[in-house]
């Protein structure tokens, strides 16, 4: 009997202790704008076009992206670098959508929230080293935005594909 009562405690502690794989917790995608020990560490003894070469290239390294202000306007600017074709599919009917952070990291604009969502999807293929440029004008953008230094934040809206590109302004 002993014996029993032995065994039992004993898978039951097991059973408790579980594995990794019963132990998941849910994945909860990292914010941007949150930098952390481990995001310095990893770039540190880089040089700074080092750094910007990193923040350009997005997941799966098939599409690089860039973001520049010339001219009043912003120019986001998105580059396939995978061999052969990548498909882009638009289900919102909108390319790519725009937010604008003040300096503490807030949201004070997006352009999904100044637009009425179209039920037309869009498809795109861009080929090996093909580019696609898609351009908002600086004085929208800062329309009812006070003075002050703001990031703003371009993000393809395609579902399979990601990639996106941020720069910092001055309103004055």
């Amino acid at each position: 009997m002993q014996k029993l009562t032995i065994f039992l405690v004993i898978s039951f502690l097991l059973a408790a202790c579980g594995n990794e794989s019963n132990n998941t917790t849910p994945s909860v995608p990292e914010d941007p704008h949150v930098t952390s020990d481990t995001d310095e560490e990893d770039k540190s003894g880089m040089g700074e076009e080092d750094e910007k070469q990193i923040d350009d290239l997005e997941v799966g390294e098939e599409l690089h992206s860039d973001l520049e202000l010339t001219d009043d306007t912003f120019v986001f600017t998105v580059e396939s670098k995978q061999e052969g074709n990548v498909e882009l599919s638009f289900t919102s009917g909108f390319e790519y959508d725009y937010v604008v952070y003040d300096e503490e990291g807030n949201v004070v604009k997006k352009l999904s929230d100044e637009r009425e969502e179209e039920n037309e999807s869009k498809e795109m293929t861009l080929l090996e080293g093909e580019t696609v440029s898609f351009s908002e004008n600086y004085q929208d953008v800062i329309s009812g935005l006070s003075s002050g230094t703001y990031s703003i934040e371009f993000v393809l809206q395609d579902n399979r594909n990601h990639a996106t590109a941020e720069t910092k302004f001055e309103v004055e």
